[in-house]
C-alpha cells in the first residue's frame, strides 16, 4: 500500500546540477522517501556529520602528537 504525503507547494530553486548529481539526488529521493529537498537537505547532513568526525579524529591525533612531544 502505497501511503500519500501532503503536497506543499514550493518554489522553484533554480538549481544548477550535472547530470550524475541529478541521478544521486533521485535515488536518496527513493532511499528516504522524500522530495528533492528533502534528498538534498539528507546528503547535506550526513556529509557535514561525516566532515565533524573526520575533524575530531583529526583533532584528537594532533593533541595526542603534541602532548607526546
Amino acid at each position: 500500500m502505497k501511503t500519500f504525503r501532503k503536497k506543499i507547494n514550493k518554489i522553484s530553486k533554480g538549481y544548477r546540477l550535472k547530470p550524475e548529481t541529478h541521478k544521486l539526488v533521485h535515488r536518496i529521493q527513493r532511499t528516504i522517501n522524500g522530495d528533492q529537498d528533502e534528498a538534498i537537505m539528507a546528503a547535506c547532513l550526513a556529509y557535514f556529520n561525516a566532515l565533524q568526525l573526520s575533524g575530531d579524529r583529526a583533532n584528537k591525533i594532533s593533541n595526542s602528537i603534541i602532548k607526546a612531544a
